[in-house]
C-alpha cells in the first residue's frame, strides 16, 4: 500500500497535467485561443555564406502583452510611454518597415510582432522593398578590382530606392503576418477591451516559431551532414532547386559531335521571395520576365523542325531557379558548364546530349522585369563588357527595333552599370555579348520588390473578391497586348541572329491570348485550362484556386537522385517542352525513347485540350532538361573547399509543431504568485492529509468484521 502511494500520486499529477494542457482539453479552451496555423504567415530563419538572418523565438515560446500600433503616435507611445517588461506588438502593415523592428529589438520589451491589414486595404500607403537597396551585391560582377565606378550605393540613387534591408536582419523574436482579416479582428477586439489602460487583466498572446538552424550556412550544412546516433538532430537543408532548359535545334550525342554549336543562351529568373514567404512570394513584376521568355519560346517554336536545324546557331531557353538568393540557379550552370556537365552531368553509361561549354555560349539575352512596361524598353549591358561588343549589342537592339509594334528599345544609362541579373554571373566568368530587357532605366519601377504586395495591383490590375475569371481575362489583356509585342519583337531579333538569313519566317507568330492565359495562371489561379492540358497524364496533382509561391524552399531529390521539383517549376518546364518540341501522334504506348538509354530528348504524355468530355491527350518530344540549381559548394551533399566563392543558402528546420499562435488573458505578478502559493499550500495540505490517511489506515479503517 505504501509502495503504491507515490506511483499513484504521480500517476494522477500526470493525469491531471495532461488534461488541463491537451489543447482539447475543456480547460484548455477556456484559458487559450489557438489560432490555426494556416491562418498567419510566418518569418522563418535562413542562413547565408555568413550569418543567420530571420526570425525565431525561444524554445518553449514568446509571451508578451498586445499593443495595437496603427499609427506614428501610437509608435511613439509604445516606446515611450509603455511600462511593461513584456509586449507583443500588433502593428497595422502600413507601419511595418525594418526601421520599426530595430526600434523594437533596441526597445528590449517586444517579444514578437504580429502584422495585420486593416479593414479596406488594398496595397500599403507608401512603397515598401524588405530587400536591400542594393540587392545581390555579395557575389555581383563589380567590385574594387572590376568597375568600382559601377558598384550600386545604397545612399547614392540605388537600384531599388524604397528598399530597407528587413530580409536581411536577424530578428531575436517571431514575426506572423496574420492572413485572415477575422482573426485579426479578435485580436483589436480583446486589445480594445482589456488592454487599453494596460490594466490586468490583459489580454496576451504566446508566438511559438523556434527553429533549429544557427551560426551560418557551412556550419549548420556541416553539423547536419555528420550527424551521428547520439546527435541524431538534422538542422538545416540547403536552398536550391532545378533549372529548366530546352533548346530548339535538337542536341546531339557526346560520342556523334564533331565541333561544338555557338549557342544563344535566353534566359530569365523563375522564382520569387519576401520577407514572410511560406505562404506568399508573389513577385509578380518579376514574373512578366519568364512569362515573356515562354511567349518567345511559343513563337520561335512555330518553325518548322527543317527551319530549326538549318539554324547556325542553336538557341537555349533557360529558367533559373534560385536567382532570388544570390543567382543560385545562373552560378550552378556556369560551373556546370565549365564542368562540362551541362545540359546533363556525364554519364558514359547513357547516350546523352554533347556538352555545351561556356566556350559555346555565342551571347545571352536576359528578360528581367517589365511588369510596368509601357512604349519604352531599356536594353542593359555591362559597359565594360559591352565596348568590346559594340556592334553586335547595336545590331541586337536595331533588329528588336526593325520588328517591334508599339514599342521602342534603347539602351540603357551606362552611368549605373549592369542591374542586379544573372548575365552578371555569366559575365564574372567570361567576357561576351548579352544583355538585360527591362522597363526600366536606372531603378527598377517596382515598389515593392522581393515583398508579398509585388502582386496584381501593383501591375496596375484593380480586382476584388467578387471579380470572376471572365473579368480577370479582360484586365489581364493590355499587359499581354504589351507583353506580346515584347516577345515577339524578341523573338524576331533571335531568329535573325541565329540564322543565315534575313528573312524572317511567317511561322514566327504569337497569339496574344495565349500571353493572357499564362497570366491569368501563374499570377492569379493555377486551377486554369492551360496549366491543366499541361500536366502530364500520370499527375496526381491538384491546382488550386490560387497563384502557386514561387519561393524557391530547399533542394530536394528522391531515394533513386531523381529531381524532386515545386509544381510551379514542373508546369513551367512542361509549357517550354510545348512550346519548343514536336508534337507526335496520340499514342501513350510508344511516347518514349526507342532507346531506354537514350538521353538527348525527353517525352511527355500530356492531358491536351476537354473536347466533348474527353481529353486529347498528346505526346511531345522535347530536347528539354531540368539541372541542379544548388550553390557548387556542395557537392554530393559534402561541402567543398569553395564555400567563400559561392553564394550558399540554407533554410532551417522545424517540426510540425513549432509554429503556435494562442491568444490568453494574463495576470500581474503579484496574483500569479498568489494563485501559485495558494495551489502549492493546496498540494501540501492534500498530501499531508492523503500521507496522514495512508499511513493511519489500519487505525482508521478496520477490516470488515471486527469491532
Amino acid at each position: 500500500m505504501k509502495l503504491l502511494f507515490p506511483l499513484w500520486t504521480i500517476f494522477i499529477l500526470g493525469l491531471s497535467c495532461d488534461f488541463v494542457f491537451s489543447q482539447t482539453s475543456k480547460v484548455y479552451k477556456l484559458i487559450y485561443k489557438d489560432f490555426d496555423v494556416n491562418s498567419y504567415d510566418k518569418c522563418i530563419r535562413l542562413l547565408n555564406g555568413t550569418s543567420e538572418i530571420g526570425c525565431q523565438s525561444k524554445n518553449g515560446g514568446n509571451t508578451g502583452a498586445i499593443y495595437h500600433i496603427n499609427s506614428t503616435a501610437r509608435i511613439t507611445d509604445f516606446l515611450q510611454k509603455s511600462h511593461l517588461k513584456n509586449y507583443i506588438p500588433l502593428v497595422d502593415v502600413n507601419y511595418f518597415n525594418n526601421k520599426l523592428i530595430q526600434q523594437f529589438i533596441s526597445s528590449g520589451k517586444v517579444q514578437g510582432v504580429l502584422v495585420y491589414e486593416p479593414e479596406g486595404f488594398v496595397k500599403p500607403t507608401n512603397s515598401w522593398s524588405p530587400e536591400l537597396k542594393c540587392p545581390k551585391e555579395r557575389f555581383g560582377l563589380y567590385n574594387a578590382s572590376y568597375g568600382p565606378q559601377y558598384e550600386c550605393k545604397p545612399d547614392n540613387n540605388p537600384w531599388n530606392p524604397p528598399g530597407d534591408g528587413l530580409t536581411e536582419q536577424n530578428i531575436p523574436f517571431p514575426i506572423f503576418h496574420i492572413l485572415q482579416s477575422e482573426a485579426a479582428q479578435e485580436i483589436i477586439q480583446c486589445y480594445n477591451k482589456y488592454n487599453s489602460k494596460e490594466v490586468y487583466p490583459l489580454c496576451s498572446m504566446q508566438m511559438k516559431s523556434h527553429m533549429f538552424g544557427a551560426v551560418d550556412a557551412p556550419t549548420c550544412i556541416r553539423r547536419t551532414t555528420y550527424q551521428t546516433t547520439l546527435t541524431p538532430q538534422m538542422y538545416c537543408d540547403a536552398m536550391g532547386g532545378w533549372n529548366t532548359i530546352a533548346s530548339l535545334k535538337p542536341l546531339i550525342s557526346r560520342k556523334n559531335k564533331t565541333k561544338s554549336d555557338s549557342t544563344i543562351l535566353v534566359t530569365a529568373a523563375l522564382d520569387s521571395r519576401a520577407f514572410m514567404m511560406l505562404n506568399t512570394a508573389p513577385g509578380n513584376s518579376l514574373a512578366t520576365g519568364f512569362i515573356t521568355l515562354l511567349a518567345v519560346a511559343k513563337a520561335m517554336g512555330g518553325i518548322s523542325e527543317k527551319q530549326k536545324s538549318e539554324l547556325n546557331k542553336n538557341i537555349m531557353f533557360v529558367l533559373f531557379d534560385g536567382e532570388a538568393f544570390d543567382n543560385i540557379g545562373s552560378t550552378r550552370t556556369v560551373f556546370d558548364m565549365q564542368q562540362m556537365n551541362f545540359p546533363v552531368v556525364e554519364n558514359k553509361a547513357m547516350i546523352q546530349p554533347a556538352a555545351i561549354k561556356l566556350e559555346d555560349a555565342d551571347s545571352i539575352v536576359e528578360i528581367g522585369e517589365l511588369g510596368h512596361v509601357d512604349s519604352q524598353l531599356y536594353v542593359h549591358t555591362d559597359p565594360i563588357s559591352a565596348a568590346l561588343h559594340k556592334s553586335r549589342i547595336d545590331q541586337i537592339i536595331a533588329e528588336i527595333n526593325n520588328n517591334a509594334q508599339d514599342i521602342n528599345a534603347t539602351k540603357a544609362s551606362p552611368s549605373v552599370g549592369l542591374v542586379p541579373s544573372s548575365l552578371q554571373t555569366f559575365l564574372k566568368s567570361r567576357n561576351l555579348p548579352g544583355v538585360v530587357i527591362t522597363d526600366y532605366d536606372k531603378q527598377t519601377k517596382n515598389k515593392y520588390f522581393f515583398s508579398r504586395y509585388d502582386e496584381l495591383r501593383n501591375l496596375n490590375i484593380n480586382y476584388n473578391e467578387n471579380t470572376t475569371d471572365e473579368e480577370m481575362l479582360q484586365l489581364l489583356q493590355p499587359l499581354a497586348q504589351k507583353l506580346s509585342n515584347v516577345a515577339l519583337a524578341t523573338a524576331k531579333m533571335l531568329y535573325l541572329e541565329a540564322a543565315a538569313t534575313s528573312i524572317i519566317p511567317p511561322e514566327i507568330s504569337l497569339n496574344t491570348s495565349l500571353v493572357t492565359e499564362m497570366l491569368f495562371c501563374y499570377l492569379y489561379k493555377a486551377n486554369c485550362s492551360l496549366f491543366t492540358e499541361a500536366t502530364s497524364t500520370n499527375s496526381v496533382t491538384k491546382l488550386p484556386n490560387f497563384p502557386y509561391n514561387r519561393y524557391v524552399t530547399v533542394f530536394q531529390t528522391s531515394a533513386t537522385g531523381l529531381p524532386i521539383m515545386n509544381n510551379w517549376g514542373v508546369l513551367s518546364r512542361n509549357l517550354l517542352a510545348i512550346f519548343t518540341g514536336k508534337h507526335l501522334p496520340d499514342n501513350s504506348t510508344t511516347c518514349k525513347p526507342s532507346v531506354s538509354t537514350d538521353e538527348t530528348t525527353t517525352y511527355f504524355y500530356f492531358n491536351g485540350k476537354l473536347n466533348n468530355g474527353t481529353r486529347e491527350n498528346f505526346c511531345v518530344k522535347s530536347s528539354s532538361f531540368v539541372t541542379k540549381a544548388l550553390a557548387p559548394a556542395i557537392e554530393d551533399n559534402e561541402l567543398t573547399n569553395n564555400v567563400e566563392n559561392y553564394g550558399l543558402w540554407a533554410e532551417s528546420r522545424w517540426t510540425t509543431t513549432t509554429f503556435n499562435l494562442r491568444m490568453f488573458l494574463q495576470h500581474d505578478e503579484v496574483n500569479q504568485g498568489m494563485t501559485l502559493l495558494a495551489g502549492l499550500l493546496v498540494l501540501l495540505v492534500s498530501f499531508t492529509v492523503v500521507y496522514i490517511v495512508d499511513t493511519k489506515a489500519e487505525t482508521l479503517f478496520q477490516p470488515a468484521g471486527v469491532i
